[in-house]
């Protein structure tokens, strides 16, 4: 699914592509963010991350890559995220594994 304004509700996150993935009746969905450039694409991340900060939590997740952060709050749920080039990778509701989700799309996305 495309959406080309404000995903979830921030302009940050737009354009977007929306991908739903089903693991045992667990439902993931990975947000790819388009961003004009790679430095635009840190900045949409810490649009992120202020936002999952002030209404919720946010924290580095080093397990997923250096430069990922994961984060929830009560309104959107949980996500991981991190930068591909000129991407913003996302997935909300991730699984236990959710980094595996964004290591499997940075590899086939350039």
């Amino acid at each position: 699914q495309y959406i080309p304004n404000d995903p979830l509700g921030h302009p940050f996150l737009g354009p977007a592509y929306v991908a739903s993935y089903e693991f045992n009746g667990h439902e993931s969905k990975l947000f790819v963010t388009l961003a004009e450039n790679e430095s635009n694409a840190h900045e949409r991340m810490k649009q992120l991350q202020a936002h999952f900060a002030k209404t919720g939590e946010c924290a580095a997740a080093p397990d997923i890559e250096a430069g990922g952060i994961r984060g929830k709050n009560s309104f959107e749920g949980s996500f991981v995220a991190k930068v591909q080039g000129h991407l913003l990778l996302l997935v909300l509701n991730p699984t236990t594994d959710g980094g595996n989700i964004l290591r499997e799309a940075a590899k086939n996305l350039h």
